[in-house]
């Protein structure tokens, strides 16, 4: 069976690294885009260290918002 991913976070490598721990504690699959990487990789400048993005598959979409939103508020309170 084939997933549609659905791009759900954009952000610096620590704030990623972060939320993948916490997706991994869910059992969320993800897959994660390092445009930065990308671009030095293929020889071009890369972007900017927020360039980061993650996607989960469709049907994971809602539960992955619902822990970014936890996310967000516990490093507000930070």
């Amino acid at each position: 069976m084939s997933s549609t991913y659905k791009e759900i976070f954009t952000g610096n490598a620590m704030a990623v690294l972060l939320l993948k721990g916490v997706f991994e504690d869910h059992g969320i699959p993800f897959v994660e885009k390092n445009e930065q990487v990308s671009g030095v990789l293929a020889g071009f400048a890369g972007g900017t260290e927020s360039t980061i993005k993650m996607a989960v598959p469709q049907e994971f979409e809602e539960a992955a918002l619902r822990l970014i939103a936890d996310f967000r508020s516990q490093l507000e309170s930070a």
